[in-house]
C-alpha cells in the first residue's frame, strides 16, 4: 500500500502536454515539390510506418517522464511491515544479544563483537529518549531496563561469553516481567543465528504476532576449524608404552580448509603436528601416537592455525598416569611367588613405577594397608577376622585386591564376607600333554588383550585350572566355557579371582614374552589411569573438601590470571553450576592446587548450523525484519515503522527517460532532417 501528497495531485493532468503537442504538430504538414523520380525511394511505406512506431514511442516516453516528475513531488510512501503509533512514552523496546561462543570471530576484518556493537548503536540512535529499553543476553540474562536517555553505553552488554543460551527462555522472562500494556512493543535480536540457541523446548506459545520483530544476521564465517572433541584410545595409559589420541575436526567456514597445521603439546612440549586438509561443513578425525615419561596428571592440547575464529583452535585435556605404586606381595610359601615378584622386579628396573615389599603367610595379620594401592595374595589358606576386617576397609578405599592359587591349592580361599564367590570345586588336572587354551571371542577389557597378544596368546596353554563359581563376571575363558578370571568391585575397590597359579605345573604364561606386559597392565587397571572426563563451560562442577583444605581461602585461579573466591556449603563441599572460562582452571586452598580443570566450548556451540532466513521467520514470526549487514540497519527500522519512500525510485527511472528520449529525438530528428 502506498499514498501520495495531495499537495501535487494537481500536476496529474499535467501529462496531457506531450499528447496535445503530438496532435498539434501532425496539423502541420509542409508541402515540397520534387520531380516524378527523385524522391520516391524515399516515400516507401515501410519507412513512414517506422517514422511513425518512432514518434509514438516519443509521445509515451514524454508522458511518463513528466509522470515520474509528479510522483516524485508527491513523495509516495510504501506503508511499512509494522504498525507504529508515534507514543515514545508507550513503546517498549527490548534488545537480545546472542553472547554464546558461536558468536566470536572475524568476519571482512571486522570482529563479530564489533558488528554488534555498531548494530547497538544504530538501534539506540533511532530510539526516543522516553521509550523503555531492556537490554539482554543470552547467557548473563537482562542486564539493563529504563529510559533510552538513561541508558550509558558499556562495552560490557558486547562481550561474548564461553557458554550456550536459549533465545526463547531469555524472551518468556522478558515478556514475563512487563508491568503494563504498550501501544509498540519491538524485539530486535543480535544473532549469528545458531539453531541451537533457537530450539523452543516447550510447548507454550511465544506469542509474538504483537511484536516488531528485527533480526541482525551476523555473516558467516569464510574460514574456520574448529577441535570438537579429543579421546583417548589406550584403555590403560602408563608411562614409556604408546598411546593413541584421536582429535575430532569440524570445518564450520563456507570455504574449503586445505593444508592447515595442527598440533599436539604435552606438558608444553610439541610432541606431533599434521596437515590436514578438510571440506567445508564436513567433519573428519585425524590420530597422534605419542608416549608419556612422567606419572602424575599431565596436561595435553592440540592447536591449529589461525583462522576466522580462534577461540575454537586449541582443545584442552588432562591424562592421568598414577603416581608410583605401592604394592604388597604376600604368598604361602616364597616359592609360590616366584614368577609374580621377578615380573614385578623386572617392571621396576630403575625403582621410578612401584614401591614392593613380598611377605609369606605369616606376616599377614600384622601388615598395614593403609598406604597400598595393590595387594597380591598368592596361596593363603585362610583369613582372620581382624584381615577380613583389613581388606574391607582397603576396598573400601579404593584398593586393588589380586588373588591367585598356591601350586598345591584345590581352592581358592573364600571371599563371602566380601559377598564374592570363588571356586565351586576342586582343582582340575588335564591328563598326560593335554591342555586348555583361551577363547579368543570371550576376552573383554585391555588387560585380558593382553593375555592373546599377537602370537602369544595362541601359544599359551593351561594344563591345570580352579572352576570359578560365578561366570558372570567372567574376563577371560577357556575354549571350554571354564572361566580362569573373574573381575568384580566392591564398595570403591576392585578385586581380580584368578583360577590358575602363576607357575609352570598351570601353565606355560610365566615363560611368555607376554607375562611382564600383562602384570604392568594389571597393576594399573585398577587406578584411575586414564583421560580426565571432558568438561565445558555449561557444565557444572563440584569437589568434596577435608577438613585441613577448609582451613585455608578457596580460590578459583582462572586462565587469564584471575581468581575467583570460593566457599564451601554445608556438606564441606564446593560448587560451580558454570564452569566461567575455557583453559586449565586451578581450584586452590590457600597455595595448594586440589585439583585442575580441563575446560572446553559447549560441542553445540561448534556443530550447530546456522538458520536460513525462512527457519528464522518460521521460529518468530513471518514478518520478522532480517538484516544482514548492520549497516542497513537504521534504514531498516524506519522502513519497517514508517514505509519506504520511491520518489528516489522514481527519479532513477526519469533520468533513464530521459537518456532514452534524448536517443530516440535525435534518430527521429536525423530522419525528418533527411526529407
Amino acid at each position: 500500500m502506498s499514498f501520495l501528497s495531495p499537495l501535487f495531485l494537481w500536476a496529474i493532468p499535467l501529462m496531457s502536454i506531450p499528447l496535445i503537442l503530438h496532435l498539434l504538430n501532425r496539423r502541420n504538414i509542409k508541402t515540397v515539390e520534387f520531380s516524378s523520380i527523385r524522391f520516391l525511394k524515399k516515400l516507401e511505406h515501410d519507412s513512414i510506418r517506422k517514422l511513425k512506431i518512432l514518434q509514438i514511442l516519443l509521445l509515451i516516453i514524454r508522458t511518463l517522464m513528466i509522470l515520474a516528475i509528479v510522483m516524485m513531488l508527491s513523495r509516495p510512501v510504501l506503508k511499512g511491515v509494522f504498525n507504529w503509533i508515534n507514543d515514545p512514552a508507550s513503546t517498549f523496546v527490548a534488545v537480545v544479544i546472542d553472547d554464546t561462543f558461536s558468536n566470536f570471530g572475524d568476519s571482512e576484518f571486522i570482529s563479530r563483537q564489533d558488528i554488534d556493537r555498531k548494530a547497538l548503536a544504530g538501534i539506540l540512535n533511532r530510539l526516543d529518549d522516553d521509550v523503555t529499553l531492556s537490554i539482554s543476553s543470552l547467557t548473563a540474562g537482562e542486564r539493563y531496563r529504563g529510559r533510552v536517555g538513561d541508558f550509558r553505553r558499556n562495552d560490557d552488554f558486547l562481550k561474548i561469553g564461553n557458554g550456550t543460551g536459549n533465545f526463547f527462555e531469555e524472551f518468556r522472562t522478558i515478556r514475563k516481567t512487563l508491568e503494563r500494556d504498550y501501544a509498540n512493543l519491538e524485539l530486535y535480536l543480535l544473532s549469528d543465528a545458531q539453531a541451537v540457541n533457537f530450539e523452543n523446548t516447550i510447548s507454550d506459545s511465544l506469542d509474538l504476532e504483537n511484536w516488531n520483530v528485527f533480526f541482525s544476521k551476523l555473516p558467516e564465517l569464510e574460514t574456520n576449524l574448529a577441535i570438537s572433541d579429543v579421546k583417548l584410545l589406550t584403555e590403560i595409559p602408563m608411562t614409556n608404552i604408546p598411546v593413541e589420541i584421536t582429535v575430532e575436526v569440524l570445518n564450520t567456514g563456507r570455504q574449503d580448509v586445505e593444508n592447515a597445521l595442527m598440533q599436539m603439546i604435552i606438558n608444553d612440549i610439541n610432541v606431533g603436528q599434521q596437515v590436514i586438509s578438510i571440506q567445508a561443513g564436513q567433519k573428519r578425525s585425524y590420530s597422534f601416537l605419542t608416549a608419556f615419561h612422567d606419572t602424575g596428571r599431565i596436561r595435553g592440547k592440540v592447536v591449529l592455525q589461525n583462522d576466522n575464529r580462534n577461540e575454537d583452535n586449541t582443545y584442552y585435556f588432562h591424562v592421568n598416569l598414577p603416581d608410583k605404586l605401592t604394592v604388597q606381595l604376600v604368598s604361602h610359601t616364597a616359592d609360590d611367588a616366584l614368577f609374580v615378584e621377578n615380573a614385578l622386579k623386572a617392571l621396576n628396573k630403575d625403582a621410578r613405577l612401584l614401591d614392593i615389599s613380598v611377605n609369606t603367610e605369616t606376616a599377614l595379620p600384622a601388615l598395614d594397608l593403609r598406604q597400598t594401592d595393590v595387594f597380591i595374595l598368592q596361596g593363603i589358606q585362610a583369613f582372620s577376622q581382624g584381615v577380613q576386617d583389613k581388606l574391607k576397609a582397603f576396598l573400601e578405599s579404593g584398593g586393588h585386591l589380586i588373588l591367585f592359587p598356591g601350586s598345591d591349592q584345590e581352592k581358592l580361599i573364600s571371599l563371602d564376607f566380601l559377598n564374592i564367590s570363588t571356586a565351586s570345586a576342586g582343582q582340575v588336572v588335564l591328563p598326560g600333554e593335554a591342555f586348555q587354551q583361551i577363547d579368543d571371542k570371550t576376552v573383554s577389557g585391555a588387560v585380558g588383550k593382553a593375555l592373546i597378544d599377537g602370537a602369544e596368546g595362541a601359544g599359551i596353554r593351561f594344563f591345570r585350572f580352579l572352576k570359578l563359581a560365578d561366570t558372570e563376571h567372567a574376563v577371560v575363558r577357556l575354549k571350554n566355557d571354564q572361566s580362569i578370571w573373574n573381575r568384580q568391585s566392591y564398595s570403591d575397590g576392585l578385586v581380580d579371582l584368578f583360577a590358575f597359579a602363576p607357575d609352570l605345573k598351570w601353565s606355560n604364561f610365566p615363560l611368555k614374552g607376554s607375562f611382564i606386559p600383562f602384570w604392568n597392565l594389571l597393576l594399573y587397571s585398577g587406578k584411575t589411569g586414564s583421560q580426565s572426563s571432558h568438561l565445558t563451560t555449561d557444565q557444572g562442577w563440584s569437589l568434596k573438601l577435608n577438613v585441613r583444605d577448609l582451613k585455608n581461602k578457596l580460590t578459583l585461579l582462572l586462565p587469564d590470571g584471575t581468581t575467583i573466591l570460593l566457599n564451601a556449603d554445608s556438606d564441606q563441599r564446593i560448587t560451580l553450576k558454570k564452569i566461567p572460562q575455557i583453559g586449565f582452571i586451578s581450584v586452590l586452598s590457600g597455595q595448594k592446587v586440589l585439583d585442575e580443570l580441563a575446560v572446553n566450548p559447549p560441542p553445540v556451540e561448534l556443530s550447530s548450523k546456522p538458520l536460513t532466513d525462512e527457519q528464522i521467520r518460521d521460529a518468530l514470526t513471518d514478518d520478522t525484519v532480517i538484516i544482514e549487514d548492520y549497516k542497513g540497519l537504521a534504514s531498516a527500522m524506519e522502513n519497517a515503522r514508517h514505509g519506504t519512500e520511491l520518489w528516489y525510485w522514481f527519479l532513477i527511472a526519469l533520468v533513464i527517460l530521459t537518456l532514452l528520449e534524448m536517443y530516440l529525438a535525435n534518430v527521429y530528428g536525423t530522419r525528418s532532417g533527411g526529407q
